[in-house]
């Protein structure tokens, strides 16, 4: 038998000699003849197997990354096996992984000296936050297709250890309050405002973002204090910089709404710049009202209503001529229309405790008088009185009152005066030419001090 050295890859050419002798024992006893020697020629090809270089990186450490995120590693390895025409091929796959690992891709007959940097990618899993860590097995093959023409050998395999942290988003709660509401306010007030309340309700572990946010956008008579703030950790306090208000320079229903915008701020955690997450929006409800405006004015009867300044009236009964009966006089308590659907109703008391020389009817307490409409009392003078000058003063109390609650408004004081006079004497019929004359009563602003 023939054959050639395996012991170094390469084209093998050799040749081996058979030397051949004619033996003549047991037969014809003439011993043996040398005979012409015959020559062998051997060739061959001997191939190393693939040679895989150590995979780099080793270990492999990941760039941080968000949850949700792919952030992988390719390996480099290089077929190591001489170049020469007498190296098999290099495979490569993942065959499996352990812990947090990843692992994806594969090449086959890598040649001789030549290096794989893009197939074979390592991660780790980023379905939930923090310090990640595995390992992946890379399964390696001598592969003789195109060279050697062999079947494949299997090579010792590799450990990959792979490890990244992995970064959650700051979590912003829900605004409190929501909705806002401030329920019924009155033109020219301070604008009412209200603070909300935000948190970093992601977990306190070390791997969450921090948050960022700002409010503005206001729509429907809303207002905001374009407030922000930066950088709230988890667990910190709730954040209370945000707010938003209605416009009391209308009167009117205040209906809008304000909008949170909100960034997760990997400064000084993760490392990545700001991103934006979902906006909240903030539901403002609000009334602005009028007050109730409250006018004395005068609607019937034998007297004279004038108006000295807005909170000072008289009802003057002039003079009137004694016994001749009662007089009266009605005048109305009008809450002045401003808006009819945007103003309180008007309610008020009487103080009337020192009338003693004037009879009141209706001077009872009154509520619920909607804008353009008037409570009604009644004044009444009787003339049987000695002569002279009366005089009286009350004053009304009134009050706005809406659904969210009732304003008292500055007292109105009314005096009331008459001035009674004797009847004209029977001379003075006569010069008349006897006819019949009687006066009952002469009007006058004047008739009481």
């Amino acid at each position: 038998s023939v054959g050639i050295s395996t012991g170094t890859a390469g084209s093998k050419n050799g040749t081996a000699t058979i030397g051949l002798t004619s033996d003549g024992t047991g037969t014809s006893g003439l011993g043996t003849t040398a005979l012409t020697a015959q020559t062998v020629n051997i060739t061959g090809a001997i191939y190393r197997l693939a040679s895989p270089s150590a995979h780099s990186p080793e270990p492999v450490v990941l760039a941080n990354q968000r949850v949700g995120s792919s952030v992988t590693q390719a390996l480099t390895l290089t077929n190591n096996a001489a170049a020469d025409g007498f190296s098999e091929g290099l495979d490569a796959a993942f065959t499996g992984t352990g812990g947090s690992a990843t692992a994806s891709g594969s090449f086959g007959n890598l040649g001789a000296g030549v290096t794989n940097n893009t197939s074979l990618l390592v991660g780790v899993t980023t379905t939930t936050a923090g310090a990640k860590s595995g390992t992946a097995t890379l399964g390696l093959t001598s592969n003789g297709t195109g060279t050697s023409g062999l079947a494949s050998t299997a090579l010792s395999s590799q450990t990959v250890n792979i490890s990244g942290n992995v970064f959650r988003l700051a979590v912003a709660s829900a605004h409190t309050p929501e909705p806002v509401a401030f329920g019924i306010v009155h033109v020219g007030d301070p604008a009412p405002s209200q603070a909300l309340s935000v948190a970093n309700s992601a977990a306190n572990d070390g791997f969450s973002e921090r948050l960022s946010g700002s409010i503005g956008s206001p729509t429907g008579g809303v207002t905001t204090n374009g407030g922000s703030f930066t950088q709230l950790a988890p667990g910190a306090p709730a954040n209370l910089s945000l707010g938003v208000g209605i416009n009391t320079a209308t009167a009117g229903s205040k209906n809008g709404t304000a909008t949170i915008s909100l960034l997760s701020d990997g400064t000084g955690t993760s490392g990545f710049a700001p991103l934006a997450i979902t906006a909240q929006t903030v539901n403002v409800t609000g009334q602005v009202n009028f007050f109730a405006d409250p006018l004395l004015f005068f609607k019937i009867g034998s007297a004279v209503l004038q108006q000295i300044d807005a909170t000072h009236f008289k009802l003057d009964f002039g003079q009137v001529i004694q016994n001749t009966g009662s007089y009266t006089a009605s005048f109305g308590v009008r809450n002045v229309l401003h808006d009819g659907t945007s103003q309180d109703t008007l309610g008020g008391t009487f103080n009337t405790a020192s009338v003693t020389k004037f009879t009141l009817a209706g001077f009872t307490p009154f509520s619920g008088i909607a804008s353009g409409s008037a409570f009604d009392p009644d004044v009444t003078f009787n003339t049987t009185r000695p002569q002279g000058t009366y005089a009286d003063t009350l004053f009304l109390n009134p009050s706005s009152t809406n659904a969210s609650g009732t304003s008292g408004l500055g007292a109105i004081q009314l005096d009331l005066g008459a001035q009674v006079v004797p009847e004209p004497g029977s001379a003075l019929l006569l010069a008349l030419g006897g006819g019949l004359f009687f006066v009952r009563r002469r009007r006058s602003s004047g008739a009481f001090a």
